[in-house]
């Protein structure tokens, strides 16, 4: 369902979805997944939602959910093996309110994602913790990821702001060594990007993932969730004009701004090879990093 004021037909488009969803109800797709983009105050997009959960088959979901969804499917037909998930909040009474981009409490948008991505949520003796950073003190945040990854595998999603980790809590789990020791992280993008995305990475590498390009994956959603967003975008918008970002010069200044931040040290060492301004701003950027030794 696409954001808003993207939708130009937005009748159009509910009639489609009611269709597949009758689709989903005659046997025709074995599961139907529905979710909505973006949804800001004002968006008709949660009531929408809410009106068609109510009607929707057993094997029809419909939630909130973006860019991350593919990757949670992907995920689970490539590991479709059983998991179990818990999710810890650094904020719980924080994860009961309403979040930005959804309409939905953080802590229901956690269980969305996991189902999608074929966890069941549990309370205890969990496959997997997924510590979810909402708030508070990130020192604690950073000593309380620690303590869990003695005791199991842990994924950490950073959604306290949007399209921004918090520097404080992944220079103190990188102080500790424990970024490497993460099956999977993600600080950027809205708060379920985040949450479906280190879900995903996580259901995989449970499965038994290669170490290597486990690793390799951690250091790649290092990178771009934590020092680009997090670190170089700010610093490259202090240098450069927004309009001027398309150029030679602003490339050239992503280049030496992203390398002072490395080698990037997981269970190997990653120098960077490349980076640049695909769209000409500095929103986002692609890059390519290679372990170092090889």
């Amino acid at each position: 369902m696409p954001r808003e004021p993207d939708a130009v037909d937005r009748e159009r488009n509910l009639a489609v979805v009611r269709e597949v969803m009758d689709w989903a109800q005659a046997g025709i797709f074995r599961e139907l997944h529905v979710t909505w983009d973006d949804a800001l105050p004002g968006s008709p997009a949660p009531a929408e939602g809410q009106a068609l959960a109510a009607v929707a088959p057993p094997n029809v979901h419909v939630y909130p959910g973006a860019d991350e969804v593919l990757s949670l499917l992907v995920a689970r037909a490539l590991a479709p093996e059983a998991a179990t998930v818990r999710v810890e909040y650094s904020d719980p009474a924080a994860a009961q309110a309403v979040i930005k981009y959804e309409g939905i409490p953080l802590t229901q948008s956690a269980l969305n994602h996991a189902q999608a991505g074929g966890f069941s949520v549990v309370e205890s003796g969990a496959d997997l913790t997924l510590f979810v950073f909402n708030g508070g003190d990130p020192r604690r945040a950073a000593l309380r990821v620690s303590e869990l990854l003695r005791s199991g595998p842990v994924a950490v999603a950073d959604v306290e702001k949007v399209n921004l980790g918090n520097p404080g809590l992944w220079r103190d789990l990188r102080v500790l060594r424990r970024h490497a020791n993460l099956r999977a992280l993600a600080a950027w993008g809205t708060p379920g990007n985040n949450l479906g995305a280190a879900l995903a990475h996580a259901k995989l590498s449970l499965s038994g993932a290669d170490p290597l390009r486990q690793d390799a994956l951690l250091a790649r959603e290092y990178a771009n969730d934590v020092i680009y967003s997090s670190s170089v975008r700010a610093a490259l918008r202090q240098k450069v004009p927004e309009k001027e970002m398309n150029t030679p010069a602003a490339q050239a200044e992503l280049q030496r701004l992203a390398a002072e931040q490395f080698p990037l040290h997981l269970y190997r060492s990653y120098t960077l090879e490349r980076a640049e301004l695909p769209w000409g701003r500095s929103f986002e950027w692609d890059f390519d990093l290679a372990p170092i030794g090889e």
